[in-house]
């Protein structure tokens, strides 16, 4: 009797990481041959390629129409059609130089690569911080990290003089980022060289050689101001209501009357 037999008999079961490899594989294979039935042809990615263009030129033309650079239309589809035909290639190139690198990358770590970089980058909340930290600390991490380990298990001291020379310095400019990112962190910074604008003395207003307001009597304030307009349409105050204004200064509360101001 074989060993898979004998265990199916004895009624033993799989281990935990056996059972799940199983049910991937169940799941895998459902999936696989479900897409080979909806799987699309080749004539639907011509489509979407014809597709897509159709929008671009679509898009060159409301461009062309609505730029009104000055130099006419002639101009204006010459250039939109210009950057078009140049940008369209240029992203697909780097497009498939991207996936190219992508499907030389190892999966799994690159899937742990990337999660780990996600967690800084929410970290460092919002995103114009978060990707630029996420970036740097991955590239400082990643690159110590992988620094260390061909230190350790891999057969560093057989290994050719060049790669030891490339090691060394890709290790010292990771301890350097890494130092450097510590240092930011450590220190709180400060505002100086972000408000030090001032305007220059030559261009502020002199100074206006006037008396004090609240040194001259409120009686003179008010009747230099009944004098410089005109009489009408400006309701005359009452010595009655004149007597009963009193107005708070710093000696203490005032009372105007047609003499001028007392004190309460």
């Amino acid at each position: 009797m074989s060993p898979p037999a004998a265990s199916a008999s004895d009624g033993t079961r799989p281990p935990f990481f056996g059972r799940v490899k199983g049910w991937w594989r169940i799941v895998y294979d459902w999936c696989a041959r479900h897409w080979r039935a909806i799987r699309p042809g080749p004539e639907a990615r011509r489509g979407a390629v014809w597709g897509t263009l159709a929008a671009a030129a679509a898009c060159v033309v409301i461009t062309g129409l609505y730029l009104k650079s000055g130099f006419g239309y002639a101009f204006d589809f010459a250039f939109a059609i210009a950057v078009a035909s140049v940008l369209i290639p240029l992203v697909a190139l780097a497009v498939a130089l991207l996936l190219t690198i992508l499907r030389k990358l190892p999966r799994m770590a690159t899937g742990m690569i990337v999660g780990s970089c996600a967690i800084v980058m929410l970290a460092w909340f919002p995103p114009e911080l978060g990707v630029a930290m996420a970036i740097a600390v991955g590239l400082a991490e990643g690159i110590l990290g992988a620094t260390i380990a061909t230190f350790i298990a891999g057969r560093f001291g057989q290994a050719a003089l060049s790669k030891k020379i490339i090691t060394a310095l890709l290790c010292v400019l990771a301890v350097a980022g890494n130092v450097y990112i510590v240092w930011i962190l450590a220190h709180e910074g400060s505002m100086d060289k972000i408000v030090t604008w001032r305007p220059p003395a030559n261009t502020m207003p002199a100074k206006l050689a006037a008396p004090t307001p609240g040194a001259l009597p409120m009686w003179s304030i008010i009747a230099s101001f009944r004098r410089s307009l005109p009489m009408t349409g400006i309701p005359r105050l009452s010595p009655r209501l004149l007597a009963r204004t009193v107005l708070p200064d710093a000696g203490g509360p005032q009372r105007i009357t047609r003499a001028g101001t007392s004190r309460l």
